[in-house]
């Protein structure tokens, strides 16, 4: 599937009011991930699912942060998706849980967090206990897969740092 991004959608920062579109190919962007879904909303779990599948990442999906524990036992994703309200306990008490059970294990994972609210406050708040962004909803393809191919490294600013 191919795109047409604004430069500010993939985190570019361009002085001209008169910027390019950038036109990218998100087919297999996040090929070889793996990932560790928790939502507990079938219609978004089921749109994680194929937006995960056009981007060829691995998923496994739960359906509360139980469940992700006990996952996690066998599962060694290298992102975790996590919608912040879950049935048992939320999504940044579940955090807190996988990072300290990577933590033992002496392994890192991306986090990144999902909610249906985008206040700023929230931003905040995820920021605050650890996840590396977060996404609202209702989710826009393109820009999920865009932040997770950022966080893992497999998409970066075609420019050095000193361009910017």
């Amino acid at each position: 599937m191919t795109i047409t991004l604004i430069p500010y959608s993939l985190g570019l920062s361009l002085p001209s009011s008169r910027a390019k579109p950038v036109v990218m190919d998100i087919d297999g962007l996040l090929k070889g991930l793996s990932i560790l879904l928790v939502e507990d909303d079938p219609d978004s779990a089921e749109l994680f699912n194929f937006i995960f599948e056009i981007a060829e990442a691995q998923v496994v999906n739960v359906s509360s942060a139980g469940e992700a524990l006990v996952t996690l036992e066998t599962y060694k994703p290298d992102i975790l998706v996590s919608n912040i309200a879950l049935p048992d306990i939320d999504g940044y008490s579940l955090l807190e849980f996988v990072y300290a059970y990577e933590t033992a294990r002496q392994r890192e994972i991306i986090a990144v967090a999902v909610t249906a609210s985008a206040r700023d406050v929230d931003r905040a708040r995820a920021m605050a206990v650890g996840f590396h962004a977060q996404i609202p909803k209702p989710i826009e393809p393109v820009t999920l897969v865009v932040e997770l191919a950022k966080l893992s490294g497999r998409l970066t600013p075609p420019f050095s740092a000193d361009e910017r």
